[in-house]
C-alpha cells in the first residue's frame, strides 16, 4: 500500500481496524501507518468521512467507519501537514482538501463534526496568513448561509456546525501571542465579529422568549441557546485576544458594556426554575444546561479579560457593574441553605459558578499585594470579607457526614489543593488575598470577629467561630501585623489552650482547627516559652483521648512537622515531650490505613528525626519495625517506598543497631522501583555499623546478593562477562570509569582467589560461547592494551600483579603475550620505588578509580575508619611487586621445564634490552 493505493483499499483498511480479531486490527493500523505517507491518503480519508454512513457499511458500521477516518485524519494533520514536517502531505492535496473540510457544515453527527473542528483549528494555526487567507471570509459566508438557508431545516445545524468550527479556530488562532499571530487574530476579529455579535443578540432574545413562555423542556435537536452560547464563546475569544485594546473598539466595548445587564436577566431567569425551599432540583434538560452554562460563560469571560490586562477590563467603563451584578451569586449563595450548594449544575447555587464568582471578584479587588484594577469601597471589602468569614468558610453539614463516616479520608481531602474547585478552599484562598491586600482596613474588623465569637452560644456559633480561626491561621502574618495590640501569647492561654484540653463533642471541630491553627503561627517570631505550650497543647491533641478523634490526632501532628521546620526550633525545649510525641506518632501509624496519611505521618517522622538527632534512639527498633511494615503494605507505591526509605536512612545514620532486624526484614521483600532509595539505605547502614557482622549476615540470606543482581542485572557467574562486555569502549581515546572499574575489579578477583577466577571463566565462557582459554586472552588483552590509559600507578600496578598472578596457570594465555607483558611489568617497576610492605606515596589513598576516600575523608563515621583498615590490606599497598614477580617467574619455570627450558622456549622472545631491563630491576640493580 504505500506505493499506491486506492480508496477502496483505505475503506477496507479502515474497516478491519473495527475487527475484533485483534491480530486484524494490528494488521489493518499498520497498513494504515504505512499509506499515512503516501499521496493521496488524506484526500481519501476526507472523502470517506464526508460520506454517509450508508455509503460505507450496513447498520453502525459505517458511521464507525468514519469515526475511524476522521481519527486517522486528526493524526496525520497532527504529524504530515506542517510545512517542512518529514514526509509532508503535498501541497497541492493540501489546497484540496481545505474547502472539502469547510465544506461539512451540513454534517449530521455531532461527534465527527467536533473532531473535523479539532482539524480545522489545527490547520488554520499552521496555514492562515500564509496559505489560507480566505479562511475569515469563508467562515462568515457560511454563517450568512446558516442564517438564510435554501431549505428551512438545514439552517440550524449549518450554522451550529459552522459555529463549532469557528470556536475551535479562534480558540487555536488565540494561542498565536507573537506579533504576527496577535496580527492575525485582530483581522479575524474584524471580519467576524459584527456577524457574530448580531446572530448571539438575536438567538439569545428569541431563546429567553422560549425558556419565559414554554419553560425548560427541549423543543428541537439544536436549541436556539446552543448556538448562542457558541456565538458567545467566539465573541469572549474575539473581544480578549482578536480585538487590540478592546476598550478602544467600539463594537466590542459597546458588546462588553451590556454582558452585566444580560448576565443579570439571565441568573434571574436561572433562578425562576429552581424552587425557593428545599426540594428535588430540576431535570437536567437541555435548555437549562445551556442557560447556566452561558451565565458561566460571561464569568469566565471578565476573569480571562482581567487575567490578559486588567487595565483593559477597568476601562471598559462597567467593572462596577459587574461587581454587583455578580455580588448577588455571592449573597444568595451566603444566604440559602447549605444544601442548596453542591457540585450539580442544576443546584441553586452551583459549587462552580458560585468559585468562578469569588475568583473573578478577588481579581478585580487585587491579587495579594498587586494594585486592584477597580477602585471599590471599604464598606464592600469588610461585607465582603465578613461572609467569607461567617458564611462560606464554615464547614457544611456534608463536611460533617464526612468526618463522621470516615475522619481520615476526609483530612486527606482537606489536605488536598482544591482552591480552584471547592468552594470553601476557595473562599480561604480568596480571604488569605483579600486581608494581604487590605490588611490596614481589615485588621478591626477581623479583631472584632474574633471577640464576638469568642463564646458561641450554639453549634452555628462554634462553626462560624471555627471559621474565624480558619481565617486567623490562614493569614497569621498578615493580621499580626495588622492588629498592633493583637498578644498570640495571650490568646493561647486564654482561648486556644483550654479549648484545646476541653472535651465537649461539639467542639471537636474547634480543637482540630486549634491544632491546624498553631502549625500556622509557628512559622511567627514567638517567644521561647510559646513554643513550649505550643508542644504541650500537639501533643495533647497527638494523643488518644476524650478531646480528641483521628482527624484532629492526623491534624496535630501535621502542625508538629511543621514546628520542627522551622528556624527557631529549640530541641532541647522539645526533647521533654518527646517519649509522648513518638508514642502517639507510633501509635497513629499503626491506626492508619490509608497512603495518604501514612505518608504525612513519614514525614513528620523525618522531621522529628531530623531534629532531635540522637535522642531518637530508644524508639529507633519500634520505628523501624513499622516502616518495614509501611514498606510491605506499600509495594504498589514506590513513591511512598522511596518516602519510607528515605526516614530509614534518617535513622540508620543515627542508630543503625537499633534497625538491623526491620531492615534484613526490608530487603527480603525488595522492590526494585525504588532500588536507588534503597541502595542509600544500605550505604547509611553500613557505614554507621560498629562491626560487618551485619554484612555477614544479610549475606546469609541472601539480601546483598539480591540488591547485586537487581542494580545489574546479573548472577555471580556472569560478573567477568559483564566485565568483558564493557571492556569495548566506543571512543578508542578515553578510558571511561565504568570500564576501567571492571578492570580493576577483575585484577581484584584473581590476586584475591585464582580457583574462583578461573570458576567464574569458566562459567562466563559457557554463556559467551567461546573457550575458556579464549576469554582469558580477550581479558589479557585488554589489560596490556589498555595500560597506557590508566592514569593512576595504583591501578597500573594492580594490573602488573594480576598478569603476574595468571602467569604460573595452566592455560599459557600470559605467556603468549611474554614480550608485552615483560615490557609492562618493566614500565610499571620503573614508575616508583616500593617500600618493604609494596607501598609508595605515588600509589595514594583511592581505590582504582573511584576515588571512595574521598567521599569518607571528611566523614567521621565506623566506616572511614573501616575503609583505612581495609586500605592497609590492599594488594596496591601491601603486596611488594619485585618479590611477587620473582615467585610467579619461579613457580612458571618449574612447570616449563626448569631454567633453560622457560628461557629457551618463552624468554628467547623477549626483547633482549627489555630482559635486561627488567632482570636489574628485579635484581635491584635499576630504581624506580
Amino acid at each position: 500500500m504505500s506505493v499506491a493505493i486506492t480508496v477502496q483499499q483505505v475503506t477496507n483498511a479502515l474497516r478491519l481496524a473495527l475487527d475484533p480479531d485483534a491480530q486484524v486490527r494490528l494488521d489493518s493500523l499498520t497498513q494504515l501507518q504505512q499509506a499515512a505517507t503516501t499521496p493521496g491518503f488524506y484526500t481519501y480519508l476526507v472523502r470517506i468521512f464526508s460520506a454517509n454512513d450508508t455509503d460505507l457499511g450496513a447498520g453502525l458500521d459505517g458511521r464507525y467507519i468514519r469515526l475511524q477516518a476522521v481519527t486517522q485524519f486528526k493524526n496525520g494533520v497532527d504529524k504530515y501537514w506542517r510545512r517542512g514536517a518529514p514526509n509532508e502531505i503535498p501541497k497541492a492535496e493540501k489546497t484540496a482538501i481545505r474547502p472539502q473540510l469547510l465544506a461539512m457544515v451540513n454534517e449530521p453527527d455531532l461527534k465527527v463534526s467536533k473532531t473535523v473542528a479539532l482539524c480545522i483549528a489545527k490547520i488554520a494555526r499552521m496555514d492562515y496568513g500564509w496559505d489560507w487567507d480566505d479562511l475569515p471570509e469563508s467562515l462568515v459566508l457560511s454563517l450568512h448561509n446558516g442564517l438564510y438557508p435554501p431549505a428551512e431545516s438545514d439552517g440550524r445545524i449549518v450554522l451550529h456546525r459552522t459555529l463549532l468550527f469557528l470556536k475551535a479556530t479562534i480558540k487555536s488562532l488565540s494561542s498565536n501571542r507573537i506579533m504576527k499571530g496577535r496580527l492575525l487574530m485582530q483581522k479575524v476579529g474584524n471580519t467576524i465579529f459584527p456577524t457574530l455579535r448580531d446572530i448571539y443578540q438575536s438567538f439569545l432574545q428569541h431563546a429567553v422568549h422560549k425558556l419565559v413562555t414554554s419553560g425548560i423542556e427541549a423543543s428541537e435537536e439544536v436549541e436556539d441557546l446552543e448556538v448562542a452560547v457558541l456565538a458567545f464563546k467566539c465573541l469572549s475569544k474575539l473581544i480578549v485576544y482578536g480585538c487590540g485594546d478592546a476598550s478602544a473598539d467600539d463594537d466590542a466595548k459597546t458588546f462588553f458594556s451590556g454582558t452585566p445587564a444580560t448576565l443579570s436577566s439571565l441568573a434571574a431567569i436561572r433562578l425562576q426554575f429552581i424552587p425557593s425551599a428545599p426540594a428535588p432540583p430540576p431535570l437536567a434538560t437541555p435548555p437549562f444546561l445551556l442557560l447556566t452554562k452561558l451565565i458561566l460563560s460571561h464569568i469566565k469571560l471578565y476573569r480571562a479579560l482581567i487575567g490578559h490586562d486588567a487595565a483593559i477590563f477597568a476601562r471598559m467603563g462597567v467593572a462596577s457593574e459587574i461587581i454587583e451584578t455578580v455580588w448577588r451569586t455571592i449573597s444568595d449563595a451566603s444566604q440559602s441553605p447549605s444544601t442548596f450548594i453542591s457540585d450539580e449544575i442544576t443546584a441553586r447555587c452551583p459549587e462552580r459558578l458560585v468559585v468562578l464568582t469569588l475568583l473573578l471578584l478577588k481579581s478585580t479587588m487585587g491579587d495579594w499585594a498587586s494594585e486592584s484594577p477597580v477602585q471599590v469601597p471599604e464598606d464592600f471589602v469588610r461585607q465582603f470579607v465578613e461572609v467569607l468569614v461567617t458564611k462560606l468558610l464554615p464547614l457544611r453539614a456534608a463536611d460533617l457526614v464526612k468526618w463522621n463516616e470516615d475522619p481520615e479520608e476526609w483530612m486527606n481531602e482537606e489536605e488536598a489543593d482544591r482552591w480552584e474547585f471547592e468552594l470553601r478552599p476557595c473562599s480561604e484562598h480568596v480571604l488569605q488575598s483579600l486581608l494581604s491586600h487590605y490588611k490596614a482596613e481589615l485588621g478591626p474588623s477581623m479583631k472584632r470577629l474574633l471577640q464576638d465569637t469568642s463564646e458561641p452560644r450554639n453549634f452555628d456559633g462554634l462553626l462560624i467561630k471555627e471559621g474565624v480561626y480558619c481565617a486567623f491561621g490562614r493569614s497569621s502574618s498578615d493580621l499580626r501585623s495588622a492588629i498592633p495590640d493583637f498578644d498570640f501569647d495571650s490568646w493561647l492561654d486564654q482561648a486556644l489552650a483550654p479549648e484545646a484540653l476541653g472535651v465537649d463533642s461539639n467542639y471537636r471541630i474547634i480543637r482540630r482547627r486549634i491544632a491546624w491553627l498553631v502549625g500556622k503561627w509557628v512559622e511567627e517570631d514567638l517567644k521561647p516559652a510559646t513554643f513550649h505550650k505550643i508542644y504541650t497543647l500537639l501533643v495533647h491533641l497527638l494523643g488518644k483521648n476524650p478531646s480528641t478523634d483521628m482527624a484532629i490526632r492526623l491534624t496535630a501532628a501535621r502542625s508538629l512537622a511543621k514546628c520542627g521546620d522551622t528556624w527557631d526550633f529549640d530541641t532541647a525545649v522539645f526533647v521533654p515531650f518527646l517519649p509522648s510525641a513518638m508514642k502517639e506518632i507510633v501509635s497513629l501509624l499503626r491506626e492508619v490505613t490509608l497512603p495518604d496519611s501514612q505518608m504525612r505521618l513519614n514525614q513528620t517522622l523525618g522531621v522529628v528525626i531530623d531534629r532531635v538527632q540522637e535522642a531518637i534512639t530508644p524508639y529507633a527498633q519500634e520505628l523501624a519495625v513499622i516502616l518495614a511494615g509501611l514498606w510491605a503494605s506499600a509495594s504498589g507505591n514506590p513513591h511512598f517506598q522511596t518516602s519510607v526509605l528515605v526516614t530509614l536512612t534518617k535513622l540508620a545514620e543515627l542508630c543503625a543497631n537499633e534497625i538491623f532486624i526491620a531492615f534484613e526484614d526490608l530487603l527480603g521483600d525488595l522492590n526494585l522501583e525504588p532500588l536507588k532509595a534503597v541502595l542509600h539505605a544500605m550505604e547509611a547502614v553500613f557505614s554507621t555499623a560498629p562491626t560487618l557482622t551485619w554484612a555477614t549476615a544479610l549475606d546469609g540470606s541472601g539480601a546483598l546478593m539480591k540488591i547485586f543482581k537487581a542494580a545489574t542485572g546479573i548472577e555471580s557467574a556472569q560478573i567477568v562477562t559483564k566485565c568483558l562486555l564493557d571492556l569495548e569502549p566506543e571512543d578508542e581515546e578515553t578510558l571511561p570509569n565504568a570500564l576501567l572499574t571492571d578492570l580493576c575489579t577483575t585484577s581484584r578477583i584473581v590476586l584475591a582467589d585464582p580457583d574462583t577466577f578461573d570458576q567464574l571463566v569458566q562459567a562466563s565462557s559457557a554463556r559467551m560461547g567461546c573457550s575458556p582459554e579464549d576469554l582469558t586472552r580477550a581479558l589479557a588483552t585488554q589489560w596490556i592494551d589498555r595500560l597506557d590509559n590508566m592514569a593512576q600507578p595504583s591501578q597500573r600496578k594492580l594490573t602488573a600483579l594480576a598478569l603476574g598472578s595468571l602467569l604460573p596457570s595452566a592455560r599459557p594465555v600470559v605467556l603468549e603475550r611474554l614480550p608485552e607483558v615483560v615490557s609492562l611489568w618493566s614500565s610499571v617497576l620503573a614508575e616508583t620505588e616500593e617500600n618493604e610492605g609494596g607501598d609508595a606515596e605515588l600509589y595514594g589513598t583511592s581505590y582504582d578509580n573511584e576515588n571512595v576516600a574521598d567521599d569518607y575523608e571528611y566523614a567521621d563515621t565506623l566506616e572511614s575508619a573501616r575503609r583505612q583498615i581495609v586500605s592497609l590490606r590492599d594488594p596496591i599497598h601491601s603486596v611488594k611487586m619485585i618479590p611477587f614477580l620473582r615467585e610467579k617467574l619461579a613457580q612458571t619455570q618449574v612447570l616449563h621445564g626448569g631454567i633453560d627450558a622457560f628461557q629457551l622456549e618463552h624468554l628467547g622472545r623477549v626483547d633482549p634490552a627489555v630482559l635486561e631491563e627488567f632482570y636489574k630491576r628485579l635484581q635491584g640493580q635499576l630504581k624506580g
